[in-house]
């Protein structure tokens, strides 16, 4: 044998050595030991009653896998009072207004659709404002998860203080169909 060789050699040996002090459970995949586990250890779920959600609805945000039929807009030219002061990432990058269907170029800025679409058609090399990088319209996405989390923002109601209502952005337009 070469040094190599025997080195290989004991390894393998030390290998099946401590294998065999592993017991037998614990050498089952990994996976398939802690699926076995959550079925075993999930709780029983119940059905919800329709009376558990009474009078809660009003209060719902959008969730990530919401499939409401409500609307889920809102005006882009409404100055919104929001409950809290609006955070920089919510902003555009162009207008500085709360993101309208929010997209993302490949340089991580946000801009509402509207505000994407006109810097596309007003330069034949768009660039971003802040960085000036040139926005590669391929790379640019849109940014579902930033959607979601500005339909979530609290505004208040636009007949404060008469109503005093502070509610989802998403669901602004259902509640003033509703308010006074």
């Amino acid at each position: 044998f070469t040094f190599q060789a025997r080195l290989w050699r004991d390894a393998l040996k030390a290998a099946g050595e401590l294998r065999a002090l592993v017991p037998l459970e614990a050498r089952r995949p990994l996976r398939k030991r802690m699926r076995e586990a959550s079925l075993r250890d999930a709780p029983q779920l119940k059905p919800m009653a329709s009376e558990d959600l009474a009078g809660q609805l009003p209060n719902l945000c959008i969730r990530q896998n919401s499939s409401n039929a409500v609307s889920l807009e809102f005006d882009p030219n409404v100055n919104y009072q929001f409950v809290e002061i609006l955070d920089e990432r919510y902003k555009c990058t162009r207008c500085h207004l709360v993101l309208h269907n929010p997209h993302q170029t490949g340089c991580g800025h946000r801009f509402c659709q509207h505000c994407i679409v006109s810097l596309r058609d007003l330069n034949t090399v768009p660039t971003c404002p802040i960085d000036n990088e040139i926005i590669e319209l391929q790379e640019v996405f849109k940014d579902n998860c930033c959607k979601r989390e500005v339909l979530n923002l609290q505004v208040f109601c636009k007949n404060s203080p008469a109503c005093t209502a502070k509610l989802c952005l998403g669901r602004y337009q259902d509640h003033l169909q509703q308010c006074l």
